[in-house]
């Protein structure tokens, strides 16, 4: 029995040492993944440049939080894209959801707060529903 165990292990430990470093890699579409959303995540850096700042989630990489300058006018999202501030932060957030890991902003977030600051800006804070 004690043979059987040793040479088990003698097989696990040859198959680490000779298993092809390729194995051990994302496959392709992951890597494509990582690709695509690292680059929708710098063209979100670069439409801020000047204008705002992002913050990327220390373990996910991802963007978790978007904040405008308070000498920038205007909004995040497109022009003439939603009445209501929840509109439009959705239809930002379907525009780069891709930089915050998201599939489909408007059934994955919940809006649970609406503040106003002292200098009148408006923070909205969603929470992420997983099903």
């Amino acid at each position: 029995m004690r043979r059987l165990l040793c040479i088990g292990l003698l097989i696990i430990g040859v198959f680490l040492v000779i298993a092809p470093y390729d194995a051990l890699q994302p496959s392709g579409s992951a890597q494509a993944l990582s690709a695509g959303r690292e680059a929708a995540i710098e063209s979100l850096q670069d439409s801020l440049r000047g204008r705002g700042h992002t913050k990327r989630n220390r373990a996910t990489k991802l963007v978790d939080f978007v904040r405008l300058d308070r000498a920038t006018p205007g909004t995040l999202a497109s022009a003439s894209v939603g009445a209501t501030l929840r509109e439009r932060s959705l239809a930002f957030l379907t525009e780069r959801r891709q930089s915050f890991g998201l599939i489909n902003p408007v059934d994955e977030l919940k809006l649970i707060t609406e503040q106003r600051d002292r200098q009148n800006g408006t923070h909205l804070t969603f929470n992420q529903i997983y099903n």
